[in-house]
């Protein structure tokens, strides 16, 4: 299984236990597409959440991120985007986001590290 393969299992199943529908789920994913993962968390990491980022991939505990830091680090654009495909406010997109994220990375880098590939 592939990464993206993994991500999507991991965000089909995170989104249905947070009730959030198919279209908002699918917009999460494309979050991932081309380099996907790593820009994500760089994009996090360029807007100083750098040590938030690191807790999702190590095995400790994750720090949790507000809809604030969500919605600086993507983008009003990329987030109305979002929610524009999803039919569902911009901030169901970035609460969301918020709460699944560091479940989503934390599940794809169980070994504790950002596997290149």
């Amino acid at each position: 299984m592939g990464l993206l393969d993994t991500i999507t299992a991991v965000t089909n199943t995170l989104g249905k236990e947070r009730g959030a529908n198919q279209d908002l789920l699918n917009g999460v994913l494309g979050l991932f597409k081309g380099n996907g993962l790593k820009d994500l968390l760089d994009a996090f990491s360029r807007n100083g959440l750098e040590d938030v980022v690191r807790s999702w991939i190590a095995t400790g505990a994750n720090r949790e991120i507000s809809v604030g830091d969500v919605e600086r680090a993507l983008g009003p654009e990329k987030l109305a985007q979002m929610a524009q495909q999803a039919g569902v406010p911009v901030d169901n997109v970035s609460s969301l986001i918020s709460k699944m994220l560091p479940d989503i990375v934390d599940k794809v880098t169980p070994k504790g590290t950002l596997d290149q590939d």
